[in-house]
């Protein structure tokens, strides 16, 4: 469906199904009184990612997506507030689908990669015509381009090259200029690729928004350019009513919902394998 409002629970209880391969379904999670959900409708122009269902009979709030844009037009302050609460829900919900992840002994053996190395990183100056390929991004104009590279490092990464191991605590917000990067879960026999991030995306979301270190390590899928912004910066430009400010973390919103979807995708990918296991008998693959 559309994605036209949120809505915030009052009473009683509902279930998130995201849905598997072969047309099947399972639980991600569940919400109560004081907690939302349909927020991708505030953070991304996309339909919905997954169906809810009430447990038990419930009440609540629906807050239609274009009164809410309006207001954060005008420059409510109170907007700034409610939509960052938004994006921590997403990203504390993301975290959660990971750990899932994390916790299951199923997994496709022949898709680990090898670990990589820690490469030796070059850094680069002239990134701000690269902004103009980048979707979205490219509102931020020429001097919002600038103004973000200035605050940032820029770095050159050869492909297969190791940026960060997860649970690190080097937080640091990266934006991918040109190629792309690959977040991994480490595992027993070798690395499992959760996603990739091409140019115009950013990673390490999560860790920045909740504080804790990021779940999930990072490596270089090709030879790449990125702009890598510190937390201090994040922090400081996250309730920012300054143009590039929300620019920058209008994609954020963008990019907190498509990693969601695609952790909820994973997830599926998990589960119809553990299904199949107990169907075969309890075997491993």
């Amino acid at each position: 469906m559309a994605a036209d409002a949120l809505y915030i629970v009052t009473a009683g209880e509902l279930e998130i199904m995201t849905r598997l391969p072969g047309d099947t379904a399972a639980m991600v999670s569940t919400i109560g009184p004081g907690e939302v959900v349909g927020e991708f409708a505030f953070l991304d122009d996309g339909p919905r990612s997954a169906s809810v269902t009430a447990r038990e009979d419930s009440e609540g709030l629906r807050v239609p997506k274009s009164r809410f844009l309006g207001l954060l037009a005008d420059g409510k302050p109170w907007t700034l507030d409610l939509i960052d609460a938004l994006r921590s829900l997403v990203a504390s919900r993301t975290r959660s689908t990971l750990t899932r992840i994390a916790a299951t002994s199923r997994y496709d053996l022949p898709s680990l990669r090898a670990p990589s190395p820690f490469g030796d990183f070059g850094t680069t100056t002239d990134v701000t015509p690269l902004f103009a390929s980048l979707g979205r991004l490219a509102e931020l104009g020429a001097d919002g381009a600038a103004l973000l590279a200035s605050k940032g490092t820029c770095l050159t990464i050869p492909r297969g090259a190791r940026m960060s191991d997860a649970e690190s605590g080097r937080q640091a917000l990266t934006l991918v200029l040109r190629g792309a990067v690959r977040s991994f879960l480490p595992r027993h026999e070798g690395h499992e690729q959760i996603m990739v991030h091409g140019p115009g995306e950013l990673t390490g979301l999560v860790g920045l928004f909740d504080g804790v270190p990021h779940p999930l390590g990072l490596e270089a899928a090709e030879n790449t350019i990125a702009l890598q912004l510190p937390p201090l910066v994040f922090e400081e430009m996250r309730r920012s009513p300054e143009p590039s400010a929300l620019a920058l973390f209008a994609a954020i919103g963008r990019q907190l919902v498509r990693d969601q979807r695609r952790a909820n995708r994973h997830l599926g990918r998990v589960v119809s394998l553990e299904q199949f296991n107990q169907h075969a008998g309890g075997g491993t693959i």
